[in-house]
């Protein structure tokens, strides 16, 4: 019966790419590359196109690229540093239809206390935009960044994120900064997203604590107890130092006595 036919391309596939590796490049960026499926006298070769997929593991949503080549560059600025990565190719043909995918290939992405989280912005409105950018929780507490805005190349630079929401990766592996901007044209707008210089004035002869005394004894002397102690050691330069005294019973510490 004629009807039963069905056009091989339906069913035909390439097969999937070979010896898929990654490797660290001097940048801090990431080498995906893999092998031809086929030999190298094969007509097939000049028609293949392959499709890269990656994303941080436990997470859902694959960032793909289709590329002739077969080797890719991921740029530092698209990792997120101390994270662990997958990623996958396949192969098209001329005909047919995707390839399987190949094994997975994995790697971690060094700490870097220097790089500047991406930025990923959402056009919600005609003159609404959300940035938002992510920071491991090792970091969040050592680093805030600072979003700041300018309305085109000569315009003066200005803070336009001071209270952005905060939330965190249900996996944990990551803390998420939000800001909803208001953009009279989102064409032009420039952004610039860097570590927040802080800085913290106080006065050091008020932070410098002296070494404790030495040879703390107690004696008692006609129905009184005398407490006496070393100095400790001192720089060179003259410095008047005071004591404070403080005792109690050792079965109740909130007698305390100054």
């Amino acid at each position: 019966d004629q009807n039963k036919f069905q056009d091989l391309v339906l069913h035909l596939r390439a097969r999937p790419p070979v010896n898929v590796s990654s490797s660290e490049e001097g940048d801090g960026g990431r080498r995906l590359q893999w092998s031809n499926p086929y030999p190298a006298s094969s007509p097939v070769n000049s028609n293949l196109m392959y499709q890269l997929s990656y994303r941080m593991q436990n997470q859902d949503v694959w960032t793909t690229e289709t590329v002739t080549n077969t080797s890719v560059k991921l740029e530092r600025q698209t990792l997120l540093p101390g994270r662990s990565y997958e990623a996958r190719v396949r192969t098209r043909a001329s005909l047919g239809q995707w390839s399987k995918w190949s094994p997975v290939v994995t790697w971690l992405t060094r700490e870097d206390f220097v790089q500047v989280p991406s930025l990923d912005c959402v056009l919600d409105g005609q003159n609404l935009v959300t940035c938002s950018w992510e920071v491991s929780p090792e970091l969040d507490h050592l680093i805030t960044y600072q979003l700041t805005c300018r309305q085109n190349h000569t315009a003066q630079p200005e803070r336009c994120c001071r209270n952005p929401t905060v939330s965190s990766e249900p996996s944990g592996t990551a803390i998420c900064y939000r800001c909803s901007l208001t953009v009279a044209h989102p064409q032009h707008l420039q952004l610039n997203l860097q570590p927040a210089r802080n800085a913290k004035i106080f006065k050091a002869r008020q932070n410098i604590q002296p070494n404790p005394p030495q040879q703390v004894t107690v004696k008692e002397e006609n129905s009184n107890w005398i407490m006496e102690w070393t100095e400790p050691d001192k720089p060179n330069e003259p410095v008047k130092l005071c004591y404070q005294v403080v005792y109690y019973r050792t079965d109740d510490q909130s007698s305390l006595t100054w």
